[in-house]
């Protein structure tokens, strides 16, 4: 029996891209809050 896995997760790094490309030490709550206001 097979296992499921999500063609996009599959397929990242391999032809698709992150949504987002950012890394944050210490502001990692202040910059996610940032990031999913500039989404909506």
């Amino acid at each position: 029996m097979g296992q499921k896995v999500h063609p996009i997760g599959l397929r990242l790094g391999i032809n698709r891209t992150w949504n987002s490309r950012w890394f944050a030490g210490s502001e990692f709550a202040s910059l996610v809050i940032e990031d999913n206001e500039i989404r909506r």
